[in-house]
C-alpha cells in the first residue's frame, strides 16, 4: 500500500465507526483485488526473474519489483505470456493457483501488520476470488436476458440505453472475466446475505465504472439492496501522479514511519506517544478534506503539528482531562453561564446534529472540521476560565463543561 492507498482506509474506517455509532449494523469489508491481470503478471515476472529465496526473505518487496520491471522490460510477447498466466488461474491450472496463493497470503500477512498499526479493523476479508466463479454465471445470465451481447471476436459486451454511458466488456474474448461480471456477481452476493446497503469506498477515478455497475445490477434486476459509491478525490505528489507500475510511490509504512519519526522531534510537554501522534496526524490530515477534493501530499503540511491538525486535538483532549484530574468534585451544571462557558456548551450541544450529517452524507470531514472549531471554543474557554481553585459551583459547573468536551473526541 502506498499513501493513496491511506486516504481510503482513513475514510472507509471512518464512516464504518460513524454508521455503527448511529445505529446501523455494519459489517466492514476487506473487498481485496486478488483476481485478473495484475496477478498473471506477477506470476509470469516471478517465473522468468524471480527467487525463492528473496521471496521467502522479503516477499512484498520482492513482488513489487518484479511488478515494476515487468512494466520497465515487458515487450508484447512478455504481456501476451503473463495473460495467459492470469487465463490459468481462472481454469485453475494447479502450478498457476499454487503461486497466485502463495502470493496472496503474502499480500494479506503484510498489509494486516499495517491495518493493525493503523487500528483498523474489518469484520472480513474477502476478494473477487470469491466471486469468480459465480461472474461466469453472470455472464451466462446476462447473455439469455439480452443484457449482453457477444462480439465477433468472441469477448461479451454491455451497452447502456439512450447510450447513457459507453459500452463496456464484461469478458474477454479469451473467456476470463473483468471486474464489472465479478462486481455484479457480488452485489447479488451481498443481496443474498441481506444486507440493505452496500457500500463502496472506491477513489473516484472510478467514477464511472460503478454508474456502469449500478446501472447493470438495475438491468439484472437486483432488488433489496441499495448501492452507494462513496467516492473520493486522489492524492497527488507535488512533481506528478503516482504509479505503482513505474514505482514513483511513497509506500504507506514509510509515510507511518516518518510521521511517528516527526512526532518523536517535537517538542510537547502533554504527550510523548509519537505513535499515537505521528498517525493521528494523518488520519485528520485525510479526513479533515472533504471527500471530493484532492490532496496535493506535502510532507511539511501533513506533518505540521500546529493550528488545525491531528496532534492539535489530541494534546487539547490531553489538556481536558489533566484539569480533571487536578480537580475531585463531580461536574454537575449548576449556576449561571458566562459567555465563554455559554459558547462552549453551545458548541458541544452541535455533535448529534454534526454525525447525523456526517452519516446521512457519508462525510468524515464534518466530524473532523467539528472536532478542530470544538478544540478551538475549548482552547478559548481553558484561557479565560480558571476551573480549580474557584468557588465550589463555578468548579463543578466548569469541571462539567470539561468532562462534556473529553467525551466527544473520545466517542
Amino acid at each position: 500500500m502506498h499513501i493513496g492507498h491511506m486516504r481510503n482506509n482513513c475514510i472507509g474506517d471512518s464512516l464504518q465507526r460513524i454508521m455503527r455509532f448511529v445505529g446501523y449494523d455494519v459489517t466492514s469489508e476487506n473487498y481485496i483485488g486478488d483476481w485478473g491481470t495484475k496477478h498473471g503478471q506477477v506470476i509470469y515476472a516471478f517465473k522468468k526473474w524471480g527467487s525463492q529465496e528473496e521471496f521467502e526473505e522479503a516477499p512484498m518487496e520482492h513482488m513489487y519489483e518484479l511488478y515494476v520491471k515487468l512494466h520497465d522490460e515487458a515487450d508484447e510477447e512478455d504481456k501476451e505470456k503473463a495473460r495467459e498466466w492470469s487465463k490459468k488461474i481462472e481454469e485453475g491450472d494447479e502450478e498457476a493457483v499454487e503461486l497466485w496463493e502463495m502470493f496472496r497470503e503474502a499480500t494479506i500477512e503484510y498489509n494486516q501488520k499495517e491495518y493493525e498499526r493503523m487500528d483498523i479493523n474489518f469484520d472480513r476479508w474477502t476478494g473477487e476470488s470469491v466471486v469468480a466463479e459465480d461472474a461466469q454465471g453472470v455472464i451466462e445470465e446476462g447473455l439469455e436476458k439480452g443484457i449482453f451481447q457477444e462480439d465477433a471476436d468472441d469477448s461479451i459486451f454491455v451497452d447502456f440505453e439512450d447510450e447513457k454511458y459507453p459500452s463496456t466488456v464484461v469478458k474477454r474474448s479469451d473467456g476470463s472475466t473483468l471486474y464489472l461480471s465479478r462486481d455484479v456477481a457480488n452485489i447479488k452476493k451481498r443481496g443474498q446475505e441481506g444486507f440493505d446497503y452496500n457500500i463502496y469506498v472506491v477513489a473516484n477515478e472510478q467514477d464511472l465504472h460503478f454508474q456502469q455497475l449500478f446501472e447493470i445490477a438495475d438491468m439484472f434486476g437486483i432488488e433489496g439492496i441499495q448501492n452507494e459509491h462513496i467516492s473520493y478525490g486522489m492524492v497527488h505528489l507535488q512533481d506528478g501522479s503516482m504509479s505503482s507500475s513505474k514505482g514513483n510511490i511513497i509506500k504507506l509504512s514509510d509515510l507511518l514511519d516518518k510521521a511517528v519519526e516527526k512526532a518523536a522531534e517535537v517538542e510537547q510537554r502533554d504527550v510523548d506517544n509519537a505513535e499515537e501522534v505521528g498517525l493521528g496526524a494523518i488520519r485528520y490530515a485525510n479526513l479533515s478534506v472533504s471527500r471530493p477534493k484532492d490532496i496535493e501530499f506535502d510532507w511539511d503540511q501533513v506533518l505540521d503539528f500546529e493550528g488545525d491538525s491531528g496532534p492539535y486535538l489530541q494534546y487539547t483532549n490531553v489538556r481536558a482531562k489533566s484539569i480533571l484530574r487536578e480537580s475531585n468534585i463531580a461536574g454537575e451544571l449548576t449556576g449561571e453561564l458566562n459567555d465563554q462557558e455559554y459558547r462552549l456548551v453551545k458548541k458541544l450541544a452541535e455533535f448529534p446534529e454534526i454525525v447525523e450529517a456526517a452519516a446521512d452524507q457519508r462525510e468524515p470531514a464534518k466530524i473532523a472540521n467539528y472536532l478542530s472549531t470544538l478544540s478551538e471554543e475549548f482552547n478559548s474557554f481553558y484561557h479565560s476560565c480558571q476551573v480549580t481553585g474557584v468557588d465550589e459551583e463555578t468548579e463543578k459547573r466548569r469541571v462539567k463543561l470539561v468532562e462534556s468536551f473529553a467525551e466527544v473526541p473520545d466517542q
